[in-house]
């Protein structure tokens, strides 16, 4: 039973180490909003959906800044 815990927390390790984690990271901030404007869309279908789409977009724009000035304060202190 040992061999086997030590054995998947040898393949979690090495999985860990392939994918890159920020770009998981990033993939994963980005989504958030697709499923909660998706969910609320479908929830009131009577709203336009061109408001979800430039509100999705604003959202999108916010997020990708304060990525990018997380980065640079990350990388280059």
């Amino acid at each position: 039973m040992l061999e086997l815990i030590e054995f998947i927390k040898c393949r979690i390790a090495i999985f860990a180490n392939i994918l890159p984690m920020y770009q998981v990271l990033l993939i994963i901030y980005l989504s958030a909003p697709v499923i909660i404007i998706t969910y609320y869309q479908n929830k009131h279908p009577q709203f336009q959906p061109i408001i979800f789409a430039i509100i999705l977009l604003l959202v999108w724009l916010f997020q990708m800044a304060l990525w990018y000035k997380g980065y640079n304060i990350y990388y280059k202190s």
